[in-house]
């Protein structure tokens, strides 16, 4: 193998000129050579390697504290949050899954949602799922399942492009 690359290297024409370049310098030019070659593979590990993981360590623990402060607010306001709930007088209506799948057929359809699965889950609960959906259609939507008093048992929405959004509800 050690026979085979340095057999390689004496073949190629550019390595080759190069380290014979290298060994006609003076013993102080060479190690100047390798000291400015060490300098410049420090360098380009610094700013091509090290100093982006930096900014990217920086900007996750600038989210996460972003993150953490807004789950704290959450948390101090929750009983106002359920206090608005339960003053505002907006109750869920409690419906049998055919008739949720009704309200979701006609209210999807109003605004242009294509739900990609369907799914009953126990008695009263629906699952739907929808990909790549204009985040503009998906808000519709919810608005017009709030004005049909439809509750919503749990919400995942992840952005996939612009504009565009991953749907996955559970409505009860």
């Amino acid at each position: 193998m050690k026979q085979w690359l340095a057999n390689q290297f004496r073949q190629s024409p550019s390595l080759y000129a190069l380290w014979l370049a290298f060994h006609r310098r003076s013993t102080r030019e060479q190690i100047l050579l390798l000291v400015a070659g060490f300098s410049l593979l420090l360098l380009a590990g610094f700013y091509g390697i090290w100093q982006p993981q930096q900014q990217a360590y920086q900007q996750a623990q600038q989210r996460l504290a972003t993150a953490q402060e807004n789950y704290q607010l959450l948390i101090s306001k929750r009983h106002l949050l359920a206090g608005n709930a339960q003053s505002s007088g907006w109750q869920s209506v409690d419906r049998e899954a055919n008739e949720l799948r009704n309200i979701v057929s006609r209210t999807s359809r109003q605004v242009g949602l294509a739900a990609e699965r369907i799914s009953v889950e126990g008695d009263s609960r629906l699952q739907l799922w929808a990909n790549n959906v204009p985040f503009a259609t998906v808000a519709k939507w919810l608005e017009l399942l709030a004005q049909e008093r439809v509750g919503i048992y749990s919400l995942q929405i992840e952005r996939v492009a612009d504009a565009q959004v991953s749907l996955r509800i559970t409505l009860d």
